[in-house]
């Protein structure tokens, strides 16, 4: 075999095997379901079990812009504003990174809602970053329904009576 005929044939094995690639993962529906992010199985879920009255708040506020554009229900997602104005004063992760975001986010719940919906994201689930927004739920609410995603969480709560 001469030196151009193997070019030729390394060239076509390797661009076969990216466009195999390739297309396996535009085709392969697993690999869309375990995206962190997709909200489509949270808004899903809420969907078939929402209730009138049961505002959706969601933790990291940057991830509540893109709810609107897939939920169809009929209840209010929160926050509606302010989704970059939280830096973060403390090390990334620790339980001290997010507390005005947390605050924030606890601030925009309804005081006359009985249940809500929270939806909290990867920071939730591999750092200590939700340290604060646990202790609040856990004084406040008690845990209905907790749903596990891919790196996701939400919880259906209901709010304790004095």
């Amino acid at each position: 075999m001469t030196t151009e005929r193997t070019t030729r044939l390394v060239s076509l094995a390797a661009g076969l095997l990216v466009l195999a690639s390739f297309s396996y993962s535009l085709l392969n529906p697993a690999s869309r379901r375990c995206q962190t992010g997709r909200l489509g199985p949270n808004r899903r879920f809420i969907q078939e079990n929402e209730r009138p009255g049961q505002p959706i708040v969601v933790f990291p506020i940057f991830a509540a812009m893109a709810l609107p554009y897939h939920y169809r229900g009929q209840n209010q997602i929160l926050p509606a504003e302010n989704f970059f104005e939280f830096a973060t004063g403390a090390s990334i992760g620790s339980a001290a990174s997010a507390v005005k975001e947390i605050d924030h986010v606890i601030s925009q719940i309804p005081d006359d809602a009985a249940d809500v919906w929270l939806a909290t994201g990867e920071a939730c689930q591999t750092t200590q970053a939700c340290v604060p927004l646990d202790n609040f739920v856990m004084a406040n609410y008690t845990i209905v329904i907790e749903k596990e995603f891919y790196l996701e969480k939400l919880f259906l709560l209901r709010r304790r009576t004095p």
